[in-house]
């Protein structure tokens, strides 16, 4: 195996083909790590954050294996420094499950000489992989081909949520508990009784703005209401799921919908249909509308469910931490974990004596 850095935007937008068939071969395969997410967040979020993927081929030049990182300072107690190592499209967009990406039935030799040349490379004081999948790595996990590569690492358990559909919509509504089914069919017969329709931007590819802007919009309606600014307060990220949501169209994964109702938008929701899963990331409605047993936010929910039932897909992922809102949907808990590999050295002394994460009050990392 020859291990290669890519350093640059351009580098990294040269590898889309070959980037998403080596993610579909491994077991790190989700929406999160494709070259669509990342590229995007890159061109938005991430802009100017300098790359550091190293890349593992064979001796065809086949690609086996990628170790998608940027380079971000993180600070003990304000003052401190201390040079991370964060996954690609990672911050401040709901990513969830961050990863190598490694071809399957190359595991071992791949994960060990990926971690071991990222330990030589003396610009990284530590590796930072949060809310790592629930796939099993059956072959090689990522924590022991770190520890023999000379890393020290820590793990902490990470919680996900998840709803294995059935192959009819009438079947999952039936595994609820009697009362939330009750209020689940209620509340979707009184918005078909009063004209209520769910518009897709799949199927209104020519209306992607108006969505978007109605996204926006709603989401901002549930979280102004608590008295703080939500996620799309932040033009980075109006401007992420703007350019995300163009490619992921062009795949075929978006699944941006509204509830329209009374002639506007009264609900809306967008997630990703990819390889069999629905990925659920950001819903929003509007609290003036009148009350549905329920709520908006969970009809449209389940209609989305219903379509994906009927396209096949089989797993639909509310990704990180259960929830009350998750659980009246049927899902179950899910158990992932967090990572942290970090060099020994004197100067990574304190990380390796205290129980330190950066998701902690004492272990920051740098706006980006």
């Amino acid at each position: 195996m020859t291990v290669q850095v890519v350093s640059s935007l351009l580098g990294l937008q040269m590898l889309a083909v070959e980037w998403n068939s080596l993610l579909a071969d491994s077991t790190a395969d989700s929406i999160f790590l494709t070259w669509e997410w990342i590229v995007a967040w890159l061109e938005s979020v991430g802009r100017g954050v300098p790359l550091m993927v190293m890349l593992s081929r064979d001796t065809s030049g086949r690609l086996c294996g990628a170790a998608p990182f940027y380079r971000r300072c993180w600070r003990l107690l304000r003052t401190l420094p201390y040079r991370a190592l964060c996954v690609l499209g990672d911050a401040d967009n709901g990513s969830e499950y961050g990863n190598l990406m490694v071809r399957r039935g190359y595991e071992e030799p791949v994960t060990t000489d990926l971690m071991r040349h990222l330990l030589t490379d003396a610009a990284s004081d530590v590796v930072w992989l949060p809310n790592m999948g629930p796939e099993p790595d059956e072959n090689h996990s990522l924590a022991g081909a770190a520890a023999e590569a000379g890393w020290q690492v820590r793990e902490r358990p990470a919680e996900f949520a998840r709803v294995e559909l059935p192959e009819e919509f009438g079947l999952y509504l039936g595994r609820l508990p009697g009362k939330i089914r009750y209020q689940m069919r209620t509340g979707l017969q009184r918005l078909d009784s009063a004209g209520a329709v769910v518009r897709s931007a799949d199927r209104e590819p020519d209306s992607l703005e108006m969505f978007l802007s109605e996204l926006f919009r709603l989401h901002q309606l549930r979280w102004t209401r608590r008295g703080v600014p939500g996620l799309f307060a932040d033009p980075r990220m109006r401007d992420f799921y703007r350019v995300l949501a163009k490619r992921m169209l062009g795949r075929g994964w978006l699944r941006l919908d509204l509830l329209w109702a009374a002639g506007r938008a009264v609900a809306a929701q967008i997630g990703f249909a990819y390889h069999g899963t629905f990925y659920e990331l950001q819903r929003g409605f509007d609290p003036a509308y009148a009350n549905v047993p329920a709520g908006l936010g969970a009809a449209l929910r389940n209609r989305v469910m219903e379509r994906c039932i009927h396209e096949g897909i089989r797993t639909y992922d509310f990704l990180g931490e259960m929830t009350e809102d998750k659980l009246r949907a049927g899902a179950v808990s899910v158990k992932g974990h967090d990572l942290i590999a970090i060099r020994p050295s004197v100067r990574t002394t304190p990380l390796l004596r205290l129980p330190l994460w950066p998701t902690g009050r004492y272990l920051k990392a740098e706006a980006l």
